[in-house]
């Protein structure tokens, strides 16, 4: 899937945002502990790396990417060697997403969203074209509930502007 992101979607817009999934580590000993089964111990057997796809996917693809785990304590480690190559006073963040709440699925999406659209509408406005994420559009957090304390986020923001 990362792979894909790379080279095989085409954006034809300025807003990108990427929600990623998984029920497993990566292939490769690197990425999860040594209880865990994998059926290729060395890596892909194509020699994709995902940290080198996700760094891809963020500085060129200019995307904003959420991870979302489904068995959180075998994807930790992987989810670790991710974010060892991303630079966060550049703006490069991965977001973890917690799938076992639901509430918290729906108000990361929203803020996710909301935070790439008016960052992109920020860029836009300035007469420039799209450029990576800039980090105060990245370390948006993700606010827990049902998703209406990022409206009431929004429209602090709103006001606070002059």
């Amino acid at each position: 899937a990362l792979h894909k992101l790379c080279t095989g979607v085409n954006f034809s817009r300025p807003t990108r945002v990427v929600f990623f999934i998984a029920d497993a580590p990566a292939h490769g000993t690197r990425y999860h502990e040594p209880d865990c089964t994998d059926d290729h111990p060395d890596g892909d057997p194509g020699g994709l790396v995902p940290e080198d796809l996700l760094r891809r996917i963020i500085r060129e693809r200019r995307c904003n990417v959420y991870f979302g785990a489904v068995n959180p304590t075998i994807t930790a480690k992987m989810v670790g060697v991710l974010r060892e190559p991303l630079d966060a006073s550049a703006g490069e963040f991965l977001h973890e997403v917690d799938l076992a709440d639901p509430s918290a699925i729906t108000t990361s999406v929203t803020r996710g969203l909301r935070d790439s659209v008016a960052a992109t509408i920020e860029i836009l406005s300035r007469g420039r074209g799209p450029e990576p994420t800039s980090p105060r559009h990245a370390m948006s957090p993700i606010v827990e509930g049902d998703g209406r304390e990022a409206d009431e986020d929004a429209a602090d923001e709103t006001k606070a502007e002059p």
